[in-house]
């Protein structure tokens, strides 16, 4: 019976997601599989958010069954002023399907792209086995957000009159991630985390769809799949799917909001701008960090209109304005919560270190070349960008190489100046590292000049 109420509270959440999308995208430009994924994602922080706003303004009420309410109403409203609604769009032509496969000189791309697609759901596979096989384990995920969660839990199932001091206790981190534990521990009626954990996996898979959705209309099918395939190669990557650290949440808000962004101005449609800016406002929602990851967002917006974007001023204007307000509704709540109740902001309290700036390359060279369960991947990486640099400032892919330059000066800015030199970054260097590793696979993926073997495929 729990795995049946984890499934509901899964597809509720999932559901409100996907009223959101179909908001943005009322023509379904995205295919099935992208927007159930998008779905998912927006629907967890929306949830979460919902849930923050309701355990403020009614703690004694059961906020798990007011917000279904509140989905299920908005969801009926949505189908009586659009009775022609349907889901998210199928993908293309089956007939087209049919035929590629019944070509014969097809048949050794298609052996490619399926055992690419059986090696990449044996890695999502065991991200799922590992992370709900155990609960969770790890210290941070457990201090800072899953016990956060049941502590918000318990306090608005037992004493209601606790629950704003239970979202007010101890750190200063956003709630996202503990109220979607607690969100799903309403539904099972209990606090087990060992299932709650499944969203981390979930947003692995979600983050791999959308990816290769993402790379697709560059590479081709079996470009995008093997891409997709070498974005789980990294071994730290791949054990963040199964902990309950905020750190792949905030990696994966953020990494979906660089390829809409990539995929808004090369496409000139606004349902991909508001997928952007939705995704990067979320990191704030995650993690104190993620406001420098929106930060980020916004120099990249501003680069843009100041650079590439044909529009008047005025549109200009309206779209700074958007953005900014998508943060006022999501990330700025928050950090009036934290104002009001005095909590405090641990990276606030900032060292200079500049002395530092040598020592520290040299620490975050050999944590990313030869100790930091990374492989070879940043090796490749280094190469393939000076081998391909023409490639890289050229179009679109200029905002790419200027979003991993930006998220280097947040490195730097936060080992430099915010991290006591005596703490060393080997505990943190890799957690810090994440969010900018999937955008650059996707960049690799824009600047290595696709095969033929990646151009034929095009189902």
């Amino acid at each position: 019976m729990i795995y049946f109420r984890l499934l509901i509270g899964l597809f509720t959440a999932w559901l409100l997601g996907y009223l959101i999308v179909y908001l943005f995208d009322p023509s379904k430009k995205l295919s099935l599989f992208e927007g159930i994924a998008l779905s998912f994602l927006i629907g967890q922080g929306a949830i979460s958010l919902l849930s923050f706003f309701l355990l403020l303004l009614v703690p004694a009420l059961n906020s798990t069954l007011i917000t279904t309410l509140l989905i299920a109403i908005l969801f009926a409203v949505r189908l009586f002023f659009d009775k022609n609604m349907q889901f998210i769009g199928f993908p293309g032509s089956t007939a087209n399907i049919r035929r590629f496969f019944d070509d014969r000189k097809n048949i050794i791309f298609v052996m490619l792209f399926i055992l690419l697609c059986s090696l990449l759901m044996i890695k999502i596979s065991y991200s799922f086995i590992e992370a709900c096989s155990k609960p969770e384990y790890a210290w941070d995920a457990s201090g800072n957000w899953t016990g956060i969660g049941k502590n918000i839990y318990h306090a608005q199932k037992y004493r209601p009159d606790k629950v704003i001091g239970v979202l007010s206790h101890e750190s200063s981190y956003p709630r996202g991630i503990s109220l979607m534990h607690y969100w799903l521990f309403g539904w099972m009626g209990e606090a087990n985390d060992q299932w709650s954990k499944i969203i981390f996996p979930i947003e692995f898979l979600c983050l791999c769809i959308i990816f290769y959705y993402g790379l697709k209309p560059i590479r081709g099918q079996l470009g995008a799949v093997a891409f997709t395939y070498f974005l789980c190669s990294a071994p730290i990557f791949l054990y963040h799917s199964t902990i309950g650290y905020a750190d792949l949440t905030k990696t994966v808000y953020f990494t979906v909001g660089i390829i809409y962004f990539y995929r808004w101005i090369q496409t000139k449609q606004n349902n991909y701008f508001w997928f952007f800016a939705a995704s990067l406002a979320f990191t704030t929602w995650i993690k104190m960090e993620g406001k420098v990851l929106f930060a980020i967002g916004l120099a990249l917006l501003l680069f843009y209109l100041w650079r590439g974007c044909e529009e008047p001023f005025r549109n200009k204007l309206f779209f700074i304005g958007k953005y900014l307000s998508l943060f006022i509704i999501i990330g700025l709540p928050w950090q009036l919560f934290i104002m009001f109740n005095r909590l405090l902001d641990p990276q606030s309290v900032l060292g200079f270190f500049y002395s530092r700036f040598f020592e520290l390359h040299k620490e975050m060279y050999v944590l990313m070349f030869s100790e930091g369960s990374w492989g070879l991947f940043w090796v490749i990486a280094a190469v393939a960008m000076v081998f391909f640099f023409k490639r890289q400032i050229t179009g679109e892919n200029t905002y790419l190489f200027l979003a991993i330059l930006l998220f280097y000066g947040n490195l730097l800015f936060v080992f430099l100046i915010g991290l006591n030199p005596q703490h060393g970054i080997t505990a943190v260097f890799n957690r810090v590292l994440l969010p900018v590793y999937p955008v650059v696979v996707y960049n690799l993926g824009c600047i290595i000049p696709a095969l033929r073997i990646d151009q034929k495929i095009r189902i």
